[in-house]
């Protein structure tokens, strides 16, 4: 398992959640931002859970070529549309 990544991803997830919590605070905060944000926020989630099983020498080697799969939602899981 790649930790250190694993925490970077999961570090900017909490930092973008802050930053949603805080907007919708703002008037301004409108429907379409937020859903920007949210998918951001989910992005590096998404990163964090689908690396789960690499190894530093698959980071290396994968990351930025599989970046597109690794940011989706895992296929295991269902959500609400």
């Amino acid at each position: 398992m790649e930790k250190d990544l694993i925490k970077v991803n999961l570090g900017e997830a909490q930092e973008q959640l802050k930053d949603i919590i805080n907007n919708l605070k703002n008037n301004d905060y409108d429907l379409t931002t937020f859903e920007s944000d949210v998918e951001h926020m989910m992005q590096h989630i998404n990163t964090a859970y689908n690396i789960r099983n690499w190894s530093k020498a698959q980071v290396d080697k994968d990351y930025n070529d599989k970046f597109n799969e690794l940011i989706r939602v895992p296929s295991n899981n269902y959500f609400i549309d």
